[in-house]
């Protein structure tokens, strides 16, 4: 193993309460379940396979928080970064300088995802698409269209690219017209912040 293979799962042994290694699974105590409000099962798996382009990731089993590698971790767990395995106190992180505007349309992705029916996730399902990831996603349905929300670097979302179930060249986009523009195209953009020093699946 690596010395940064090492690092990692050091990381989370030194972060993770009741944890122990099952074959290439860390499992532990998940520090993020109890301040959002779950009970149950409150347990965090980490992949250790240094061979595995997704050493490193980690991943709540009740999804309270979404998952990541280990500087999300330190994000969400307010560890200080400099024992984090990977962080670089020099690198210049390029934050796009945008004026995003005043009004989301957060609420109104909340009430496309209420409306989905149980014939849409049927069809996902059969692209092996599950719900739980559905909802993790955001992806409503306003009736007509199937609703993919654009969340943006600061959380929330402006637009929406509504594509019709049947046919996918038929399709509009909903909310910030300026918010259209390619370089905001980005579908998912938080996952990719969340993979920095990982992988991430395309």
């Amino acid at each position: 193993m690596s010395d940064y293979a090492q690092a990692v799962y050091r990381f989370y042994q030194n972060n993770l309460k009741n944890s122990n290694l099952d074959r290439t699974t860390l499992i532990g105590d998940c520090p993020f379940c109890r301040e959002k409000g779950l009970d149950g099962s409150r347990r965090l798996v980490v992949i250790i396979n240094p061979d595995g382009f997704f050493h490193g990731f980690f991943r709540c089993l009740n999804r309270c928080v979404p998952g990541g590698f280990p500087l999300w971790f330190t994000t969400l767990a307010k560890v200080d970064p400099e024992k984090t395995p990977g962080f670089d106190p020099d690198r210049e992180y390029s934050l796009r300088q945008t004026d995003y505007p005043v009004q989301s349309i957060n609420q109104e992705v909340k009430n496309f995802q209420d409306n989905m029916t149980e014939v849409i996730i049927d069809e996902f399902k059969q692209s092996t698409v599950t719900e739980p990831l559905l909802k993790d996603m955001s992806i409503g349905y306003n009736g007509r269209y199937i609703v993919y929300p654009y969340f943006q670097e600061d959380g929330n979302c402006y637009t929406a690219r509504c594509v019709n179930p049947d046919r996918p060249e038929d399709f509009f986009w909903h909310g910030d017209r300026a918010m259209t523009a390619e370089t905001f195209q980005i579908f998912n953009v938080e996952e990719i912040q969340r993979c920095e020093n990982g992988a991430l699946i395309l």
